[in-house]
């Protein structure tokens, strides 16, 4: 939602709507990339190798604002016959923008509308909604503070000669101060050579300490900034000026963690592309010494066979103990030697080429001197970050193995707790599970359902909250009883439930009174979401109910449903 991505966005949704205009109701950019492929390939070659994933990504983007786009025009169909029973003849212009905002509805459509039924919009109240967003954005701005504002450091860090990192070879090194300065309670010292990593490529920057006679500190994050690499000193004793002659030493500890996760990412990118296919893409990563995150294209959840599938290759890579072989090519050599390079990433003529058993990539991070150094890699999760964007979380060597043990050692507490033998734990819980369901159908509860999801989340721009239940084997009509707790004596709360009963999903939706006297309608909501899952809906303004297909993918369903309720 922000930066390129964004833009993108906003290019998809401006093609789509004037196509809708022209009567194509259904999405169709997609199909346009073959032509758009055949023009730019020769320059581009990348497209082709992508084209079905990239087909797959403008559809679900095309379809998602097509949902938003209906679930808009109810909205906006419910506010012209509101102002036309008041009597006037203005939309207003705050709704005018909340559709514009929130629904991507450009304004021309909602004129559009509007005019059919002889309205208009108080375009000035509008342009007032524009201008404090902008204002807000422009604060909240990610891009502002690394491209568009410049400060007095920036202008003195322009007339330094680059860094000259020693981090590869060295844990400790003298260097010469050329800058030191205090911004924000830190001072960003920056030195002729350093051991410290700077922070970039998803490796998170180096910490220690700095020293000389005279002055003591603890660096507690790096950054680099161009070819300068900033060192950020807190707790610091006596002072430092330019010209001082300093040791700066890296947290070795800290270094070796790090430099696992980062080597296991490599690992567990090959390892996913020869489960999943070539299509995988990295789409981001971090690695710190406590864990490592790796983002990739991809369309669906990952199966519990193939997360398996994925950890073993990697541990089956650790495990030959291949030496890491890393040299600087020249990039059309490194493109030869099979190099992965990522979108996002910037790369100079002569690129470090990092190869770790079957991972060849583009890289100037830190790494180990051989895969048996990694230890083992244990994934933690598998999630959706996006549409079309996955993540996994993995810990390596030492945390890893934290984190086993962690792992059994809470199922040694239930054994003891349970008095059952590990092996033994699973059944025992079941039939636990089997009678606490029974006890509570006894009291007249709600059948012998069971409850998979719950979240929580609030309404941007307000204050209103959704609660989220999901179950399994609920009945229909057990759901709105359910629903009742959920908003008695509760203020602002919108509770959406649903249940997986045999192979239909019901849905019930409810509103706290407030809500409702604010506009909201829980039938016109309950008939949004049905579509969703080609069903059908409806009900009171506060209390609603429909049904459908059970989704495939759960995560993306509730991501759609944020939308719509949004």
């Amino acid at each position: 939602n922000e930066g390129r991505g964004y833009v993108i966005r906003k290019l998809i949704r401006r093609a789509l709507w004037h196509g809708w205009r022209l009567g194509k109701k259904d999405a169709f950019l997609y199909s346009l990339l073959p032509a758009f492929i055949e023009t730019m390939g020769r320059q581009y070659p990348e497209l082709g190798e992508h084209e079905a994933s990239l087909k797959e990504t403008v559809k679900g983007e095309e379809e998602r604002f097509l949902t938003t786009l209906e679930a808009g025009l109810e909205i906006l169909n419910e506010e012209i016959k509101l102002v036309q029973k008041k009597g006037e003849v203005k939309i207003h212009g705050e709704k005018a923008f909340k559709l514009y905002d929130t629904y991507g509805f450009p304004l021309e459509l909602t004129r559009e509308v509007s005019s059919a039924s002889n309205l208009s919009i108080n375009e000035k109240e509008f342009d007032q909604c524009m201008s404090e967003q902008r204002q807000k954005a422009k604060e909240g701005s990610q891009l502002a503070g690394s491209i568009f504002v410049k400060t007095d450091f920036d202008e003195k860090l322009a007339k330094l000669t680059p860094t000259v990192f020693k981090g590869y070879e060295a844990f400790k090194v003298s260097g010469k101060v050329l800058l030191a300065e205090k911004i924000d309670g830190k001072t960003m010292v920056i030195l002729d050579k350093t051991p410290f990593y700077g922070e970039s490529g998803g490796q998170v920057g180096d910490r220690g300490i700095i020293k000389n006679k005279n002055f003591s500190g603890e660096i507690v994050d790096t950054k680099r900034k161009h070819n300068i690499i900033i060192h950020m000193v807190a707790n610091e004793k006596g002072s430092i000026a330019k010209g001082d002659s300093v040791e700066a030493e890296v947290n070795s500890g800290v270094r070796a963690d790090t430099v696992r996760h980062h080597s296991a990412t490599h690992l567990l990118q090959s390892a996913l592309r020869s489960v999943l296919g070539e299509k995988v893409r990295q789409l981001g990563s971090l690695v710190n010494d406590e864990k490592l995150r790796f983002d990739f294209s991809f369309s669906r959840a990952l199966t519990p066979s193939e997360i398996e599938k994925i950890e073993i290759k990697v541990n089956e890579m650790i495990l030959e103990n291949t030496s890491a072989k890393i040299e600087e090519v020249d990039i059309e050599t490194a493109k030869k030697m099979g190099a992965l390079a990522f979108f996002g990433e910037k790369y100079g003529k002569t690129v470090r080429v990092v190869a770790l058993g079957p991972s060849t990539e583009l890289c100037g991070g830190c790494h180990v001197r051989a895969t048996g150094d990694i230890g083992f890699l244990k994934i933690l999760s598998e999630s959706a970050v996006a549409s079309g964007v996955r993540r996994i979380e993995a810990v390596a060597g030492l945390k890893a193995l934290d984190y086993v043990n962690s792992q059994i050692g809470l199922i040694q507490e239930l054994s003891r707790d349970l008095k059952a033998k590990p092996e033994e734990l699973f059944e025992r819980i079941k039939k636990l599970q089997n009678r606490a369901k029974e006890l509570e159908k006894g009291k007249g509860g709600h059948g012998s359902g069971e409850k998979f999801l719950e979240a929580s989340w609030k309404i941007a721009g307000g204050d209103a909250h959704v609660v989220c239940e999901g179950y399994r084997g609920v009945p229909a009509k057990n759901l709105k009883s359910l629903s009742d707790p959920l908003r008695k004596n509760k203020k602002k709360t919108l509770a959406f439930l649903f249940s997986e009963d045999g192979e239909r999903l019901s849905i019930v939706i409810g509103l706290t009174p407030d809500l409702v006297e604010k506009g909201m309608d829980a039938g016109n909501l309950t008939k949004l979401v049905a579509k969703l899952v080609n069903g059908t809906g409806g009900g009171k303004k506060d209390l609603a109910q429909g049904g459908g297909t059970i989704p495939n993918d759960f995560d993306e369903f509730i991501e759609k449903i944020k939308t719509i309720i949004q």
